[in-house]
């Protein structure tokens, strides 16, 4: 009898960085399949954005304050980001190129990936790991993806 091969992807992310990989199945380790790196998203807000915010004047007297900006730019590049890497993976897992996905990601941008994620890419996330392993060496990785899979 046989057995169909599974096919796995890991997507290591932070706000800025993915690293997106395969495995398919015990014994087969780990293949890196793509790097994203958005530079936008490495940026600071005032570089992104107004440097300082807008100023008011009171009406009822001549006092001046600064306006609160009303978007972090930082934050939605990264927002930004993660919706990016979401439909990269809508469509791959549409095409067939994976069966399960694993997340691991550090916890703003693990939040973000889900919040993105459509209902079947969602079904076919197999587990979440809430930590930022985007600089670990492939070699290195097996030990932090233990006790989700095996490699």
């Amino acid at each position: 009898m046989r057995f169909k091969k599974i096919t796995t992807w890991i997507v290591l992310a932070d706000g800025a960085r993915a690293r997106v990989l395969r495995n398919d199945g015990p014994g087969t380790g780990l293949a890196e399949l793509e790097e994203w790196v958005s530079e936008e998203a490495r940026k600071p807000t005032r570089e992104l954005g107004v440097e300082r915010p807008g100023r008011v004047q009171e009406s009822a007297n001549a006092e001046r304050h600064a306006m609160a900006p009303r978007e972090d730019w930082h934050e939605q590049e990264k927002t930004n980001f993660a919706r990016d890497l979401a439909r990269y993976l809508k469509k791959h897992g549409d095409d067939g190129d994976y069966d399960e996905l694993i997340l691991a990601a550090a916890p703003r941008a693990l939040g973000d990936l889900r919040k993105s994620l459509d209902q079947a890419t969602a079904g076919r996330l197999k587990s979440e790991i809430n930590k930022d392993l985007t600089q670990i060496p492939i070699a290195e990785l097996d030990s932090h993806l233990s006790d989700v899979i095996r490699l």
